[in-house]
């Protein structure tokens, strides 16, 4: 089975090569500048969106694998509390009802996906 990533890469080649076919058929310049220059901002922002996404989930994982609060990067130790921020740094499994790391990917008694 193909890995994540190289699911991701096909899918934009897909996206690029789809987008070639279609300007064999309409030319965006006669659309005008305005309409080539929104449809640029448009795919700007949908990028920065799923980039801004994808950080927030690696920084959340990157934290805790560092003992540090998921919210705000403060060291937590053993603590059920951030001494940083107050959030708790500690919360029942949804699936088991056992305390697990607020940020973790799995739950370390039942794995149940976070």
């Amino acid at each position: 089975m193909p890995s994540l990533s190289d699911r991701r890469v096909t899918t934009i080649f897909a996206f690029v090569l789809a987008g070639d076919y279609v300007t064999d058929y309409f030319d965006p310049f006669d659309w005008g500048i305005a309409v080539v220059a929104l449809i640029g901002i448009a795919a700007t922002l949908v990028a920065y969106w799923t980039l801004q996404r994808y950080l927030l989930r690696r920084v959340t994982q990157r934290r805790v694998r560092r003992s540090q609060c998921p919210f705000c990067g403060y060291p937590v130790g053993a603590n059920s509390h951030c001494e940083g921020c107050g959030q708790p740094v500690v919360a029942p499994c949804a699936v088991c009802e056992s305390p697990r790391r607020v940020g973790t990917a799995h739950c370390r008694v039942c794995g149940a996906a976070g």
